[in-house]
């Protein structure tokens, strides 16, 4: 054999093991536990859902209070999503495209509505929402199995606060009480 031909080898040897060992760590990142892909896709679904019913909150809130605090969700929440589908791209999670169904049924009555009874009912629901968020990244930030997962619900966790606090604000304006569905410990629902 030449040495060309034993270079050549070589060469082609050292390329395939490079591929092999890049190919083998991209598939090492592909794997999550259940729960954490699962958060991952809940917390997709719930930025996503956020994002809609904020923009239309700032279309038809007849408050500007309302508007407001839809329009900075609205911001959050794109942030907090584009930075999810990075951390869900790098470990080769693929995240919905649309809202839950019964996102789009809360979407569809809040459209329904106007003037005052909208911008109660859509606080109303953003007491709930925040409320079932807060719980679940923090349970993410506490007990996720991921460091960069729960990394992520723990940096989100304070905009959810925030939120949670400003929905309160507006509840107490707007003469918006909170359901016993948002106390403490009782499961929340949308």
């Amino acid at each position: 054999m030449t040495s060309f031909q034993v270079g050549f080898i070589c060469t082609l040897l050292a390329v395939s093991g490079i591929s092999y060992a890049q190919t083998n760590r991209r598939a090492g990142q592909s794997r999550l536990g259940s729960a954490d892909q699962q958060f991952i896709t809940e917390a997709a679904r719930a930025n996503m859902a956020e994002i809609e019913i904020g923009q239309l909150a700032e279309e038809r809130a007849s408050s500007q209070d309302v508007k407001n605090f839809a329009r900075e969700m609205v911001q959050d929440h794109q942030k907090a999503n584009d930075q999810l589908q990075q951390l869900a791209s790098s470990y080769g999670v693929s995240l919905p495209a649309s809202i839950s169904s019964e996102d789009a049924d809360l979407r569809s009555r809040l459209a329904s509505l106007s003037g005052s009874d909208f911008d109660k009912q859509f606080v109303e629901s953003m007491l709930k929402g925040h409320k079932e968020a807060i719980a679940k990244f923090d349970d993410e930030a506490a007990r996720g199995s991921d460091p960069s997962v729960k990394s992520y619900a723990a940096e989100t966790l304070p905009v959810l606060q925030n939120h949670m606090r400003m929905a309160e604000d507006l509840a107490g304006k707007l003469g918006v009480s909170p359901s016993p569905s948002l106390n403490p410990g009782g499961a929340v629902t949308r």
